[in-house]
């Protein structure tokens, strides 16, 4: 999408150049200037030379898309009535209906047409210019690096303003506008939808109200003479002549209107809502005129959320990873610090043990030897002596596991299983006993 374009209003002594800009609010005239022209019926190269110097001045890129406004004479409208027959080509009818109002062939003229249903038959308007004006006028614009984007015709400026309200909108109407030493007569329908469009220039008032009554009359033996004929610029004499002798020939009040826009703001509000009549249109979208800056706003904050969102999501990946780093290291020593504590427990109790051992005394010798029953992973929390009757109690062995090591010994005897007075939370296999204990036998004296 192009951010520049450059509007061209062709007219009798001069040319209307108005550069069009997008912003943030849409579309809007940065720049306007009229430049002179040499005649009243100028050449592409006449209409390039004019506008050069401008294209220089305002320093327009290349490829900058052109519009221009078809000037008075080239160009025009026809009308007509085609039947609804199935099974033909609408297009192949239009053009051998254009063949006949031409002097030339249809291959000559570039067209645009528009079809309104009337019951069982098609009303076709069709605006047509010279093939041969469009292709030397592109290839002008083309020396300086500029390209023809849309052409216009000036009834489509009136109607764009004109046709779209009041009563009128649906009804015929006619608009006469005075354009310098021209009179432009426009006779609309349905709108905006030209009927019939020419130019004369004035001299006598009486020849143009002649010609007036005339197109009048052959649009009322179509049934489409105007309700309302809308005065634009034309003022004085020939405004009075008008008034009065064309008012009898027709049906409603002739009413002036005064155009309220210059013709470039006109012809912005005509593109803007997509006027008709309109060629070589390769970028003319109301909507995305008007959402193009919200929608580059939404992808700007999406990309920047985006961006900051993956950003983030990198961040936490990286710090996930490190913390699952961490996590193994730490598991990695706690394991190691487990194992050696088990085996500083295990190293204590029986350092303890054997301590015990050599100590004198029964209940040490006793503890000693239950210490040496229990599995590993068992644990004693309770140990009584009393008068060579022993009791322990501990989980992490059943009894019956623990008095089988026990009978091993010799010096225990009479196994009784005890219920455990002790609870331990999440423990698992509780024992409970009570046996006799044998003392050692004195040790024999020591030899002199």
């Amino acid at each position: 999408m192009k951010f520049q374009k450059l509007a061209l209003l062709i007219e009798q002594a001069h040319i209307t150049v108005s550069l069009w800009t997008f912003g943030l609010k849409g579309w809007g005239i940065s720049r306007t200037e009229k430049v002179s022209l040499p005649t009243t019926d100028p050449l592409a190269d006449q209409v390039l030379a004019a506008i050069r110097p401008l294209v220089l001045k305002w320093g327009i890129a290349p490829d900058t898309p052109v519009m221009t406004v078809v000037p008075a004479g080239v160009g025009g409208f026809l009308s007509f009535s085609l039947p609804v027959t199935a099974g033909k080509d609408l297009d192949t009818l239009i053009d051998v209906e254009i063949g006949k109002s031409l002097p030339f062939s249809v291959r000559e003229v570039e067209k645009s047409y528009q079809l309104v249903k009337e019951k069982d038959r098609v009303r076709v308007s069709v605006l047509w210019m010279p093939k041969l004006w469009v292709n030397e006028l592109k290839n002008a614009l083309a020396r300086i690096g500029l390209r023809l984007s849309e052409l216009f015709h000036r009834a489509q400026l009136v109607g764009g303003e004109l046709g779209g309200t009041g009563d009128f909108a649906a009804s015929p109407w006619g608009c006469i506008e005075q354009d310098g030493k021209a009179i432009h007569f426009h006779f609309f329908r349905m709108g905006s939808i030209v009927e019939r469009s020419r130019s004369l220039v004035f001299g006598e008032s009486g020849r143009l109200v002649q010609e007036l009554n005339l197109d009048l009359l052959s649009l009322s033996c179509i049934d489409l003479a105007p309700r309302r004929i809308f005065l634009a610029g034309v003022e004085g004499v020939l405004s009075n002549a008008l008034v009065t002798q064309v008012e009898p020939n027709k049906k409603g009040s002739l009413q002036t209107y005064e155009r309220k826009l210059g013709l470039p703001e006109l012809l912005l509000a005509l593109w803007k809502k997509g006027g008709s009549g309109v060629w070589l249109v390769p970028d003319r979208s109301t909507m995305m005129a008007r959402l193009t800056p919200w929608v580059i706003a939404l992808v700007a904050i999406c990309t920047v959320a985006a961006g900051a969102l993956w950003w983030t999501v990198l961040g936490q990946r990286e710090q996930s990873s490190q913390l699952e780093s961490d996590v193994k290291k730490i598991k990695s020593k706690f394991q190691k610090a487990s194992s050696v504590e088990s085996e500083v427990i295990r190293t204590q109790l029986e350092i303890n043990g054997i301590q015990a051992a050599t100590r004198p005394g029964e209940p040490l010798a006793a503890l000693y030897e239950v210490f040496k029953a229990l599995p590993e992973k068992a644990w004693l929390i309770s140990f009584k002596y009393d008068e060579k009757e022993v009791a322990v109690e501990g989980y992490g062995v059943d009894g019956d596991t623990l008095q089988a090591a026990l009978k091993t010994n010799p010096r225990f005897a009479g196994f009784e299983a005890l219920t455990p007075q002790v609870a331990v939370d999440g423990e698992h296999n509780p024992f409970a006993l009570k046996m006799k204990w044998k003392a050692a036998p004195p040790a024999p004296p020591a030899a002199k």
